[in-house]
């Protein structure tokens, strides 16, 4: 059970117990005191709390790596001793830790946005960019029977294929506009070389231009379409979300299975690398939608041993710091996936090759990389000496 929904069933003063008791198990060799329970937090010191502060954001050492589970501790701690907050003046130097935490406490009510239910978050898309096709909207599974008549009429480019990341059969269809790009994603478990039949279907919305203006950073919209039990068509839903923690730097290459179950079909474009040119952005997307961007690690280099951060530097593309599942966990799934399965990272250019036993190693580097730099980050404005 997940802190967020522990804490809906378990009064406020139960809470503080129940913290107190797993900090004595996650901290019980700590610091310059025990700081094994919140009731000796009375005689802390400054020091005292900088220890305790750098123990507990290292999430990697927590049983679900939420940082809604840390900020729920630190808050609980500050709650049981609060004259010594107030001596040490404590609030200024744990205000990063609990506002980066508390973010992801929204995110159990949207599946899209850390910052808002899902509901908002579809009326703030706009309308027409998010509208289907007539041709796709009025067909069972949005999917016409001569579908690849449809898209070559229109000049749509589109690829059929099994994919290398999942067990998956997908058909990635590109639209493009003047003002906006769409992505259209239908996919199904197992092997199915007809898309007619997928029971899902996904859409990634890039918007380049808002009232004729080139936007300085394109905005991104995801919606995830069932299909309705009547007629079959399109309907909009957030039975899934995410999105963003796989799509910080927008819609991403496709990899499609090297010895794949049925053959890959191309449509309007001679050859992957065509249709990934069209797919992928080398530039910085807007996220604001997602995340308070004021309370995150933006340009946190992750990676620097394999060079990752050359290009997730945080200005040439966003930082795999921000590359996080629904509750704010690192995404390691997908680094790993990237890394081990796909095998489109590291870039190897001006590098000694990377072996196939490397690959789990150098993902294992980066996921503690990425919390070692995120523990220095949260508590980088340190409580200091004490008065």
């Amino acid at each position: 059970m997940n802190a967020n929904v522990f804490a809906k069933i378990v009064p406020a003063t139960c809470l503080i117990v129940v913290v107190t008791l797993v900090l004595a198990i996650l901290l019980k060799d700590g610091g310059t005191q025990s700081l094994t329970s919140t009731a000796s937090c009375e005689n802390w010191s400054r020091a005292d709390w900088d220890a305790y502060l750098a123990r507990i954001s290292r999430l990697d050492r927590f049983l679900y790596q939420v940082p809604e589970q840390m900020a729920m501790a630190v808050e609980a701690t500050m709650q049981s001793c609060p004259a010594n907050v107030q001596k040490n003046q404590i609030v200024a130097c744990t205000e990063r830790i609990l506002a980066y935490g508390k973010q992801f406490t929204a995110s159990r009510v949207g599946l899209f946005s850390t910052l808002m239910p899902d509901d908002q978050y579809l009326a703030l898309q706009p309308p027409e960019a998010m509208k289907l096709p007539a041709e796709l909207q009025s067909a069972a599974h949005g999917l016409p029977k001569n579908w690849r008549a449809v898209a070559n009429k229109n000049g749509w480019k589109y690829a059929l294929f099994c994919s290398n990341t999942n067990i998956e059969s997908r058909l990635v269809m590109f639209l493009p506009g003047q003002s906006y790009d769409r992505m259209l994603l239908y996919f199904c478990d197992g092997v199915n070389p007809d898309p007619t039949t997928y029971p899902l279907m996904q859409m990634d919305v890039v918007v380049k231009k808002e009232n004729g203006v080139k936007l300085k950073k394109p905005k991104q919209y995801f919606r995830t379409l069932a299909f309705g039990e009547d007629d079959l068509r399109p309907t909009s839903q957030s039975s899934t979300g995410g999105c963003v923690g796989c799509h910080v730097n927008g819609p991403r290459a496709i990899e499609p299975r090297k010895r794949p179950a049925f053959p890959t079909e191309l449509g309007g474009v001679e050859n992957i690398d065509q249709l990934n040119s069209l797919l992928v952005h080398d530039e910085i997307f807007d996220l604001n939608l997602y995340y308070d961007l004021k309370t995150m690690p933006t340009h946190l280099q992750v990676g620097r041993t394999w060079g990752c951060n050359q290009c997730h530097d945080g200005d040439r593309r966003r930082s795999l710091a921000l590359s996080l599942n629904l509750g704010g966990s690192f995404n390691k799934e997908d680094i790993y996936n990237k890394i081990v399965v796909d095998q489109t990272m590291p870039i190897e250019e001006g590098r000694p090759s990377v072996t196939p036993e490397m690959r789990p190693l150098i993902a294992a580097d980066i996921e503690k990389d990425y919390y070692e730099q995120l523990s220095a980050w949260l508590i980088e404005h340190k409580c200091g000496p004490s008065p």
